[in-house]
This record gives structure tokens, sequence and C-alpha cells, in this order.
């Protein structure tokens, strides 16, 4: 029993979100082997992210570097309420 629930609950990510991109099948491969994968894996999902990141700032300009900056300021906020509480 514990083995079968394991195994398919090891297969689907909780987050929603991460559901919703599972089913395109790129991401799919990319996410699978940075979830499940080895640690150079996730180092090779991590550099692939940053070279998407100035991509964009290649391709878009200062809106691609401005809008993950204020996310990060909200995320901020939020680590230091909860350090504080």
């Amino acid at each position: 029993m514990s083995a079968v629930t394991t195994a398919s609950s090891h297969k689907t990510p909780p987050i929603l979100l991460l559901r919703i991109l599972m089913l395109v099948p790129v991401f799919n491969l990319f996410l699978r082997e940075a979830i499940h994968g080895s640690d150079e894996d996730r180092l090779w999902f991590a550099f692939n992210m940053v070279v998407l990141w100035l991509l964009a700032i290649a391709a878009f300009g200062y809106p691609a570097i401005i809008l993950p900056a204020l996310g990060l300021v909200a995320m901020a906020f939020l680590w230091i309420l909860e350090t504080v509480r």
C-alpha cells in the first residue's frame, strides 16, 4: 500500500502552477529533471532560467529587469514580516 501511494504521489507536483506547466511537453522535461533529478540537473535548470532571463532582458529591455525585482521586493517584505513575527 505505501509503495503504491508514495510512487503515485512522487510523480505529481503538489503546486497547481507546476501541474499546469507539467502538461506542456517541453516544460515537463525540464521541470521533471529539476524536481526529481540529480544536483547537476538542478544546476543546469538554474542556468537555463538565468539564460532565459537574460534573453528576456535583451528582447524586452527594462521591464524584464524591473518586474522580477518588484516581485522580489514583495517576497522580501513577507520574509521580514515572518522573521519579526
